[in-house]
């Protein structure tokens, strides 16, 4: 990829994000994580048996 702005792939956008617009996101992040969580053993919410 060439280093010379203008050239090289066009099919991404990149920008760089504030201390505060991570800290926005993070905490965005966090709340899915706790909403939409996945436990594995006993204490998950159901267990499927194969048999």
């Amino acid at each position: 990829m060439s280093k010379i702005r203008g050239q090289g792939p066009k099919n991404y956008s990149a920008m760089p994000l504030d201390g505060d617009q991570n800290n926005a996101a993070g905490i965005l992040l966090a709340g899915f994580y706790t909403n939409n969580r996945m436990l594995d053993g006993p204490q998950d919410g159901f267990i499927v048996k194969i048999s």
